[in-house]
């Protein structure tokens, strides 16, 4: 186990060592320069996200230093980190900074902004490329368990570093299992039903540990094989990229089959449903035993979220009745209790890059046993996805109903041959109602007609 964890699982606390490391920041992945103050050992490292924290290092501030112009193609910018790492070492072995022999980490930090600084005057006169980009360079200082590297390759397919990122915090606990912290009891009871119903596609769950020093829970989850698609998507062809779309596809299916015992709206043992809270803790819902509850507790988040939603009493009226009346020719298509991932972005989606299978599904933060149509919603109102993921993915959604609707005639009557128009009517009129519902959502969930992106992409 890593000494960090051994701090926080023990209660023993250690002396932190600190340091600085200069980031640059790119769209989807952050490349790290951290010069060992002990040794002087240059370490670079490029991370993607979703982020991952490696032995215990943590961020206490960071400042932009910088604003650098790259050519984004090929290795630019690691050649990049490179020249300013050599840059930095030179500085470092000409002279000793005055005053600073005892804090080897500042006299880094100033070798550093020197190497930056001298590094950009040599690029003064080049001349401006088609394809160049601007990149924010950041010097952050960071605390270190050991006085020892912070970085690994180990451990890329999982994403980057914490000590960049807010949010949940990743920990190597040991070979093969990660601890994800800041997680509850709900967490870790929907990834649990997950991996129950679609198997190694999803993380294993081997316990919820309270960490006393912390005050905070953590989630012992199997590492999960595999790529995020955000890393892979735009280098597929479009052959390549139907082919990952179907085995999603497939998948979502299987993972929306009905199932004895999902006989409820929430998480399992009478545990509230959540939905999305942009700006604050992820808003609870009261569990719900039945369709007419669910459509009762939806209702009361619309009354709840009118000041938020910048809707008046006559539109609560309005969507109070779409809520209540809104169903489809064959109505499971819309109420059937579901288990939703809640966040199919993008970066929760792991794939094997030989095959193009989808290996697993991760973070089920946003789980919840819903009806039907709430998977699509909240692929609708979630404003952390990139708008051409947002596309392919509520194309993927709308494949998926297709499929149910096509299942729901034929459990129907399963003698008869239903023609394409039949297949066709029932796919539009669910289609419809999904829709209407996520008019209600919008607003039941504190969206104003302002958050433009809930409106795209309507079928």
């Amino acid at each position: 186990m890593l000494g960090y964890l051994t701090d926080i699982l023990t209660g023993t606390r250690r002396r932190r060592h600190p340091s600085v490391i200069l980031v640059l920041q790119r769209l989807t992945s952050t490349s790290l320069l951290h010069i060992v103050p002990e040794t002087d050992d240059v370490e670079h490292v490029e991370f993607a996200p979703p982020a991952f924290t490696y032995r215990g290092t943590l961020e206490r501030f960071r400042e932009q230093i910088a604003t650098v112009s790259i050519y984004a193609a090929g290795n630019n910018i690691d050649e990049y980190l490179v020249e300013v790492g050599h840059r930095a070492t030179k500085i470092l072995s000409d002279r000793r900074t005055p005053g600073l022999e005892g804090n080897r980490f500042l006299s880094i930090e100033q070798a550093l902004r020197s190497a930056v600084s001298a590094s950009l005057e040599s690029r003064l006169n080049d001349p401006p490329k088609i394809g160049d980009q601007l990149f924010p360079v950041f010097l952050v200082h960071i605390d270190r368990p050991k006085p020892e590297k912070i970085l690994s390759n180990e451990f890329t397919s999982l994403g980057g570093t914490t000590i960049l990122d807010f949010g949940r915090q990743f920990y190597i606990y040991a070979p093969s299992t990660i601890l994800k912290l800041g997680t509850d009891e709900g967490e870790a009871a929907m990834t649990a039903l997950a991996h129950n119903i679609l198997g190694k596609v999803v993380p294993n769950v081997s316990g919820l540990v309270h960490i006393a020093d912390l005050q905070d829970q953590g989630l012992l989850l199997d590492h999960q094989p595999g790529i995020p698609l955000v890393e892979l998507w735009s280098t597929l062809s479009p052959t390549e990229q139907a082919t990952v779309t179907k085995s999603l596809v497939d998948l979502l299916v299987r993972m929306r089959a009905p199932r004895e015992g999902l006989d409820y709206y929430g998480r399992p043992n009478g545990q509230p449903y959540i939905t999305l809270s942009e700006l604050g803790p992820n808003d609870t819902h009261s569990y719900c035993h039945t369709y007419q509850e669910w459509s009762a507790s939806r209702v009361h988040a619309l009354h709840k979220s009118m000041e938020e939603s910048e809707i008046d009493e006559a539109r609560v009226q309005e969507l109070e009745h779409i809520q209540q009346e809104t169903t489809a020719e064959k109505k499971t298509l819309i109420d059937l209790p579901v288990l939703t991932h809640g966040d199919l972005s993008d970066r929760n989606i792991l794939v094997d890059p030989s095959t193009l299978q989808v290996t697993g599904l991760i973070d089920w933060e946003l789980a919840n046993v819903a009806p039907a149509y709430f998977e699509y919603a909240a692929a609708r109102l979630c404003g952390g996805h990139d708008p051409p993921w947002r596309k392919v993915l509520l194309k993927v959604l709308r494949q998926v109903l297709r499929i149910e609707c096509d299942r729901a005639l034929h459990e129907s009557d399963p003698e008869r041959d239903f023609t394409a128009s039949e297949k066709e009517n029932l796919f539009t009129n669910a289609m419809a109602a999904w829709n209407s519902l996520v008019d209600v959502e919008r607003s039941a969930q504190g969206f104003s007609d302002a958050c433009y992106w809930t409106f795209e992409e309507k079928a």
